[in-house]
């Protein structure tokens, strides 16, 4: 009776649930939250001409990352259309 059983760790609480002596030792991120990422993307072209960063939520138990959604990359140029699909800062 009273007995405490290891539990799939918690993440971000603090609490020790495995019983491995480390709290959050399994935590990559923070339950539920965002962040924003660019897999696969040019390093460096973020924000430039059409590139812009996706997002990435963190899952309910804190111990993965979704897939990033909604990043754009840089594509050929069209030329004469006034935007910088390549994402190099010129039209």
């Amino acid at each position: 009776m009273g007995q405490v059983r290891s539990a799939a760790e918690i993440c971000n609480d603090g609490i020790d649930q495995d019983c491995d002596g480390t709290a959050d030792d399994d935590c990559v991120c923070t339950r539920n939250g965002t962040a924003s990422c660019y897999a696969d993307g040019t390093g460096g072209t973020i924000g430039i001409g059409i590139c812009r960063a996706g997002s990435k939520t963190c899952n309910s138990t804190g111990t993965a990352w979704s897939s990033c959604t909604g990043q754009v990359f840089a594509t050929a140029e069209i030329c004469d259309d006034s935007i910088d699909q390549n994402c190099d800062g010129r039209d």
